[in-house]
C-alpha cells in the first residue's frame, strides 16, 4: 500500500485494506483466515516452548545461588569456628606453659575441653 501510495497516511491505509477486507468473498476470506489460524498455533507452541525454557533456566539459576549460598555460609562458620579453636589453643597452650600445675593436669583440662565442644558440634 505505501509503494502504491506514497506519503499515504497509517489511518488511511488501515481505511484501504479494511475496503479490500470487506469486498472479498468468503471463500478467498477463508483462505486468510485459515492461514491466520495456522500461524496463531505454531506461535503458541513456540511461546509454550520458550516459557519452559526460560522456567528451567530460572530454576537452574535458583538453585545454583542457593548452592553459592550455602557454600558461603559453610565458610563462613568454618572461619569462625577455625578462630575459635585457635583462640582458645592460644589461651590454653599459654597456661600449658606458664603455669606451675603439673603438665598432666592441664592436658586433661585440655581434652576435657576438646570432648565436650564436640559433644555440641554433634548435638
Amino acid at each position: 500500500m505505501k509503494l502504491k501510495y506514497p506519503g499515504i497516511l497509517n489511518t488511511e491505509v488501515a481505511r484501504l485494506l479494511g475496503d479490500m477486507w470487506r469486498k472479498l468473498s468468503f471463500e478467498e476470506k477463508e483462505k486468510y483466515r485459515a492461514t491466520e489460524k495456522a500461524a496463531r498455533e505454531k506461535y503458541k507452541i513456540l511461546k509454550d516452548d520458550w516459557k519452559i525454557k526460560e522456567a528451567r533456566s530460572k530454576s537452574i539459576s535458583e538453585a545454583h545461588q542457593k548452592i553459592k549460598t550455602q557454600d558461603m555460609i559453610n565458610i563462613q562458620r568454618e572461619q569462625q569456628q577455625a578462630k575459635f579453636n585457635i583462640q582458645n589453643f592460644q589461651a590454653l597452650s599459654s597456661q600449658f606453659y606458664s603455669c606451675s600445675k603439673p603438665k598432666d593436669q592441664v592436658l586433661t583440662k585440655w581434652m576435657a575441653y576438646e570432648m565436650n565442644r564436640r559433644k555440641r558440634l554433634n548435638m
